[in-house]
């Protein structure tokens, strides 16, 4: 597993919200192309719990992609969020590849 790391995510190329069901998330880079999809499972006020999975398609090198399910507790604001994700080896969805077993980051929204 890599090393953990803070990712601080500024903007996203496409998001799409999916009602209060869950939430997809779409960006795509020079390198690669990273699908997020997620279901909560507990909401409190503004933070929350779920289940979700992460792929990372790299186009340039086929080796680092990657695909895990991970659960995340976010705190979500009207133009911020903060999230921390862990991943779930055992979970609902198949793994593969060099996934991180854990990332924190923030989300700014305008």
């Amino acid at each position: 597993m890599m090393f953990h790391r803070l990712l601080i995510t500024t903007f996203a190329l496409t998001s799409i919200a999916l009602a209060h069901a869950g939430s997809f998330t779409f960006t795509v880079t020079p390198r690669a192309v990273t699908a997020f999809v997620e279901q909560p499972v507990f909401v409190l006020g503004d933070v929350e719990v779920a289940i979700g999975y992460d792929l990372r398609v790299d186009w340039r090198d086929g080796s680092r992609s990657a695909g895990n399910p991970v659960v995340t507790v976010g705190y979500y604001r009207p133009a911020w969020a903060a999230w921390i994700e862990v991943a779930w080896p055992s979970g609902p969805w198949p793994s593969f590849g060099d996934r991180d077993a854990f990332r924190a980051g923030v989300t700014f929204r305008w």
